[in-house]
């Protein structure tokens, strides 16, 4: 409790989400670099490892027993189970974070949102979203990792997202990047300056 109440009043938290292939990443990396003042949260995952990921940089990998432990005591900011694989927020890693005295931006599904705004930490939520269902697709055919019953199953995860995302606060089609890396750092840095105003 005491490290939620911490999170709550020390620093801002950016909250995106976005079914896979939306490019959700590849924004928050151009927009962490364009804003001084910005980090990014880096999850913990059950997920394997993947070629070209290092540990600490794109996730902390770590075992679903040793998750499951983290769960039980209260470690979580917020989890989630995602395709079949759990993705957490550590509080620990966000404690680090402010001492940095730096604003938070989270790469989250909607479980994980849900849970962020049920808590009443104050946040942000913005949602990314390819230009069509149809582009989605061609994205994830793009990438080797997707296997074709993975591919369904994500692209009708991703349908029933677009369906709920009156739920966030903002959303960015990222149909062409340059224009998305403006609109989401134009989002954030305006989010900042009300709340730095405001407090």
């Amino acid at each position: 409790m005491g490290k939620n109440k911490k999170i709550k009043n020390q620093h801002k938290i950016i909250v995106i989400s976005g079914p896979s292939g939306a490019g959700k990443t590849t924004l928050i990396r151009k927009v962490v670099k364009r804003i001084p003042t910005l980090a990014f949260s880096i999850s913990a995952t059950t997920r394997p490892i993947r070629k070209g990921e290092r540990e600490g940089v794109d996730y902390f990998y770590i075992s679903e027993e040793i998750f499951k432990r983290l769960i039980e005591s209260d470690s979580f900011i917020e989890w989630a189970k995602v395709h079949g694989n759990l993705y957490g927020t550590l509080k620990y890693h966000i404690d680090e974070l402010i001492k940095r005295e730096k604003n938070v931006v989270l790469d989250v599904d909607e479980q994980g949102a849900h849970q962020i705004k049920e808590k009443n930490i104050p946040a942000i939520l913005i949602y990314i979203l390819p230009p069509s269902i149809e582009e989605l697709e061609k994205r994830l055919k793009k990438r080797k990792s997707e296997l074709t019953k993975e591919m369904k199953k994500r692209l009708e995860n991703a349908k029933e997202q677009i369906l709920s995302k009156g739920f966030y606060d903002y959303v960015v089609i990222n149909d062409d990047i340059n224009k998305a890396v403006e609109e989401l750092k134009d989002i954030i840095n305006e989010y900042i300056k009300n709340e730095e105003e405001i407090g």
